[in-house]
């Protein structure tokens, strides 16, 4: 009997030389936990543990919607977050226990997130004690709900076009936008829009009549009323976004590169539009007229008189191709003279018969003449006297 009891306060002696299994966990909690797309949330991560814990291992999970914008250590650890591991430390003299904070992950709802949540997942958690022993840590995750819409609330949260280039990009305070067409034979274009807020709906309308367009991503380029370029309107929510479509502005000239008048070719020049020419010996003359730019400009009227009658004049009209297209055009005015004399010299323009320096010419050949006959005396006399 004696041995029974001593047996029995045997084992109640020893009872506390058990060893306790170490306990310990980690769990994550987000705020705010409902965020809009394009939004950050700070998840702070917690640790408990019966033991002291001087090194934290976890592994970092999350859907596709989130990313890590950002990891900040608790205080009293060191290390790092990488390749979504988080693996830091504390000091001997400055162990974990209880409840402790681990570090924060900021995390990032992706702008085009289209879901309601999205996951962070917390997995092979690993406590190590003082002396470098590890013990697998239980670990609970969470869930961020993803909110309708954007950090700026209603509007647009995307903007492009296809067939021209939109300027400037889509800004929240910016509700006028520029759409340059690729080249000015573009005749259609199109227009994409999303909602901030998925609840919204978006309608386009054609800004010059009013009229909702049934298919933004084939917009036909109309301008009316003599216009240059049309509107386009996106209503989205309680917002209007008013893009302006125009093609680009080509650098082209309504002037003449080239023009003839009977054997004339008239010298021109930029930003001159009158010209005389003089033609001698003709009754009749050919004008020949060549556009520097024929893709946009055109000869629409050209008259001149089939015979010569002393002064006449002509005009050459130039006039866009597209009276819509905001080009102008010009008029040159050409006066054609017949000269008095019968000769037939070349013809000449710009009145270059009265041009000093071509009576310049004739005085010299003259002198020359005259000095070559009075040599010609002279050498005759001498031969006289000579022979004599």
């Amino acid at each position: 009997m004696k041995f029974k009891y001593l047996f029995i306060l045997m084992i109640m002696f020893l009872m506390p030389l058990v060893v306790k299994a170490e306990t310990s966990s980690v769990s994550i909690n987000c705020s705010p936990s409902q965020v809009s797309a394009g939004a950050t949330s700070a998840c702070l991560i917690k640790g408990s543990s019966d033991f002291n814990v001087s090194r934290v291992v976890i592994d970092i999970t999350y859907d596709d919607d989130l990313m890590v914008s950002s990891y900040e250590n608790a205080t009293g650890f060191t290390g790092s977050l990488t390749n979504n591991k988080i693996d830091i430390s504390r000091g001997t003299e400055d162990l974990a226990n209880g409840n402790f904070n681990i570090g924060t992950l900021n995390m990032l709802v992706a702008a085009s997130a289209s879901v309601s949540s999205a996951n962070i997942t917390l997995s092979n958690v690993t406590f190590y004690d003082a002396d470098g022993n590890d013990f697998p840590a239980s670990s609970i995750g969470t869930v961020i709900t993803i909110a309708s819409g954007s950090n700026t609330g209603t509007g647009l949260k995307t903007l492009s076009v296809t067939n021209g280039t939109l300027s400037p990009a889509l800004t929240a305070t910016n509700y006028g936008y520029l759409v340059t067409l690729n080249s000015t034979s573009t005749t259609s274009f199109g227009i994409s829009a999303t909602a901030n807020n998925s609840n919204d709906t978006i309608t386009f309308v054609n800004g010059d009549t009013n009229a909702t367009i049934s298919n933004p991503q084939n917009i036909t380029f109309v301008t009316t009323g003599g216009k240059s370029e049309m509107l386009v309107k996106i209503n989205v929510g309680d917002e209007t976004y008013t893009l302006t479509v125009t093609k680009p502005t080509v650098n082209s000239s309504n002037e003449l590169s080239s023009l003839t008048v009977g054997e004339v070719n008239v010298t021109l020049a930029s930003g001159k539009h009158d010209y005389e020419v003089g033609l001698k010996n003709v009754s009749s003359y050919e004008v020949n007229a060549v556009l520097k730019d024929s893709t946009k400009y055109r000869i629409s009227n050209m008259t001149f008189p089939t015979t010569m009658n002393g002064a006449t004049e002509f005009a050459i009209v130039i006039e866009p191709i597209d009276n819509t297209s905001g080009l102008s055009g010009v008029t040159y005015v050409i006066k054609v003279k017949k000269s008095a004399s019968d000769s037939s010299a070349v013809a000449t323009s710009d009145n270059t018969s009265s041009n000093p320096q071509t009576g310049g010419v004739a005085m010299t050949m003259a002198l020359v003449l005259i000095a070559s006959f009075s040599l010609s005396i002279y050498l005759y006399k001498k031969n006289i006297e000579s022979y004599n």
